[in-house]
């Protein structure tokens, strides 16, 4: 694993030396001994791991996921989840979320134009469950109806979430102690020299303990990218804090983007 160093972007790149930049420079990986994965980026975590039903197992980690269209505990069993972004349109009249980001068509559908002189193409948002206990499965909200999760939440899931809060928004995706979903931002980047055209953030708070470690954001990455079909997803640390303990990890197993020359619009009220 090696630094890239591209003006003002810097990406981690942990591919078992494949090229990852647009511009031909590439990485050397470092040899592992042990069983090889498929990819050859190093030992297959998934040895002797079983998961449980539509569940499956990630060489890079070695821990399982839901299958798309699957929610619980994948080490036990994911089952299919209702269709909650459907009866939420049916209720409401408009679109809410989709599970799933298949073409460009439903991209442009659940995003908002961006700022190009901020970077920024598009904007979008996501949530993520990260405990079996999650009330709701991956999906990607409707920032063209909602600026806010908190909004949506609020709106079209009332039947799940009654009498949702701020402060049960803050209980379910922000602090440590009672997060059982991340929720952050999906954004397509405005400069075509990058490792990867879309990324994601993270919203947590910037004290030390609070802070997603490498694997938790990997495993936000996985939830999404498996749900995700237009390109590789790249994480982009949001904050001071955010990057430097991104700084210390030496195998993250996706791109991580510091730098992007992207300015983040700040939040808008529920409309």
């Amino acid at each position: 694993m090696r630094w890239i160093s591209l003006g003002l972007v810097v990406v981690v790149a942990c591919n078992g030396g494949a090229a990852t930049e647009e511009t031909g420079e590439s990485t050397s990986g470092s040899s592992s001994s042990g069983d090889e994965s498929s990819s050859g980026a190093g030992p297959d975590l998934c040895v002797g791991v079983t998961c449980g039903a539509a569940a499956t197992c990630d060489p890079h980690d070695g821990r399982c996921y839901c299958d798309p269209g699957g929610h619980g505990d994948p080490d036990v069993a994911c089952a299919a989840y209702d269709d909650y972004c459907a009866e939420a349109e049916a209720e409401l009249g408009h679109g809410v979320c989709t599970f799933s980001v298949p073409d460009e068509a439903t991209w442009l559908d659940m995003t908002v134009v961006g700022v190009e002189d901020e970077g920024l193409r598009r904007m979008g948002k996501y949530l993520a469950p990260i405990d079996p206990a999650s009330p709701l499965p991956t999906l990607f909200g409707d920032r063209s109806e909602y600026n806010l999760h908190l909004c949506m939440l609020q709106e079209g899931f009332a039947g799940v979430l009654p009498m949702f809060t701020n402060a049960d928004y803050l209980e379910l995706v922000y602090y440590r102690s009672t997060r059982t979903m991340i929720a952050g931002s999906m954004y397509e980047l405005s400069r075509d020299d990058l490792a990867v055209r879309y990324v994601f953030t993270v919203e947590v708070p910037q004290e030390a303990f609070e802070l997603l470690t490498e694997a938790e954001v990997y495993t936000v990455y996985r939830l999404l990218q498996d749900r995700f079909e237009l390109g590789e997803l790249g994480y982009f640390p949001r904050n001071t804090a955010q990057q430097g303990t991104a700084l210390t990890w030496e195998d993250p197993g996706m791109p991580v983007l510091f730098n992007a020359g992207v300015k983040e619009p700040k939040p808008l009220p529920c409309e």
